[in-house]
C-alpha cells in the first residue's frame, strides 16, 4: 500500500510513495519494477505544488519512452490534491520533454508508466524534481522506509535553489 509522507508545516508538502508493483491512482495495471511518487505541495493551484509520475528503468541504451496511454479528459478525485485541483491522468508535452531531458541529464533513462497533472498546480519544475526523485528510487531498487530518509532523498532531487519552494 502506499506510503504519504506530510512534510513539516509551512515548507513542505506530501509526498506519496508507491511501492514496487503497485498501481497509482486509476492506473489499470503497474509492471512488477514499475515505482511511483506523487507530490501536493503546500499551496494549492500554485504552479509547482501538484504531479504524480511512474515508471521503471528503461535501457541504459535508450532514451526515456513512455508506455501508457494519455488519457486525454480522465480524471483523478484520488489525488494528494483532492477536490482543490483538477487532476488529469495525462502528461502533456512539455512535461514529457521535461521528463526525456532531465533523465538524460542525470544519466538513467525511465520507461514512464503513467503520470497525473493538475490544471493549474504542475509545472516543469514539478516534473524534474519527480524525474530525479524516481531516478533515485529506481536506482536504488526501493523506497527509503524512515520519514528523514524519504524527505533527504526528496531534497537531494531539488536544486539548492529550489528546496524550500512548495
Amino acid at each position: 500500500m502506499a506510503k504519504t509522507y506530510v512534510g513539516s508545516p509551512g515548507w513542505r508538502g506530501t509526498l506519496r510513495l508507491y511501492a514496487a508493483g503497485e498501481r497509482a491512482l486509476e492506473q489499470s495495471e503497474a509492471p512488477a519494477a514499475q515505482l511511483a511518487v506523487e507530490w501536493q505541495g503546500n499551496r494549492h493551484g500554485h504552479p509547482s505544488s501538484y504531479g504524480l509520475l511512474a515508471a521503471s528503468l528503461g535501457d541504459q541504451h535508450e532514451e526515456t519512452r513512455f508506455d501508457f496511454d494519455f488519457l486525454e479528459g480522465a480524471r483523478s478525485f484520488k489525488a494528494l490534491a483532492g477536490r482543490a485541483e483538477i487532476v488529469e491522468l495525462t502528461l502533456e508535452l512539455p512535461y514529457r520533454q521535461v521528463v526525456v531531458d532531465h533523465s538524460r541529464e542525470i544519466g538513467i533513462p525511465l520507461v514512464v508508466t503513467f503520470a497525473a497533472t493538475g490544471q493549474q498546480g504542475s509545472s516543469q519544475r514539478v516534473f524534474e524534481w519527480l524525474t530525479a526523485m524516481l531516478a533515485l528510487g529506481l536506482h536504488n531498487g526501493k523506497w527509503p522506509t524512515k520519514k528523514e530518509e524519504v524527505w533527504a532523498m526528496w531534497d537531494k532531487s531539488r536544486p539548492v535553489d529550489q528546496r524550500f519552494v512548495s
